[in-house]
């Protein structure tokens, strides 16, 4: 955190909004099919431990996220909004609510279920309710990127997920403006 509160200083002197994104990721194949096995659950995330995945992590979800933001009190000092929390039991409408001012960029990516189980699908395809989060962003006023990401594999060749989930983030802003 004084590391951390350096940098966000040098931030705000230069008029630089930092988004700072917990690092939630989901698990290779081979990892995710043992952990499902083994019974983990969302209270191990931040501690699980396995080859091939680069866990545990210093910002593993949005309670250190919360705790990282409070501990630094800057208007530099913000998050980068990742619909992802959701697999690790986050309430993403109701975090938009809590960092309302402090969002400085929104990353858009689905999955099938909550971790450890999860995985990767087209925005759209899994259990995140966007039109929800749209819904909460635009009620803060948040105006910055829209960014779809983590969207899975495609399923044929020249299928383009990322132009497909940025048409899908916008028909949801353009319904809901």
């Amino acid at each position: 955190i004084e590391v951390y509160g350096e940098l966000i200083a040098v931030a705000e002197s230069n008029g630089v909004g930092i988004g700072i994104h917990t690092l939630h990721r989901l698990l290779p194949e081979a990892n995710r099919q043992r952990a499902v096995a083994q019974g983990v659950g969302l209270d191990g995330y931040a501690t699980y431990m396995a080859d091939g995945w680069g866990g545990p992590f210093l910002v593993a979800d949005y309670k250190d996220l919360r705790r990282l933001v409070n501990a630094v009190p800057s208007p530099s000092n913000g998050v980068m909004m990742c619909t992802g929390m959701d697999f690790v039991g986050a309430d993403i409408p109701a975090l938009v609510s809590e960092f309302a001012g402090k969002i400085h960029c929104a990353g858009f990516r689905d999955h099938s279920e909550l971790w450890p189980a999860a995985r990767e699908v087209p925005l759209g395809e899994g259990r995140v309710d966007f039109r929800a989060i749209v819904a909460a962003l635009l009620e803060v006023g948040y105006d910055g990127i829209w960014a779809p990401e983590h969207l899975g594999q495609p399923r044929y060749p020249g299928e383009d997920l990322w132009a497909k989930g940025v048409d899908y983030v916008e028909a949801i802003v353009g319904d809901l403006e």
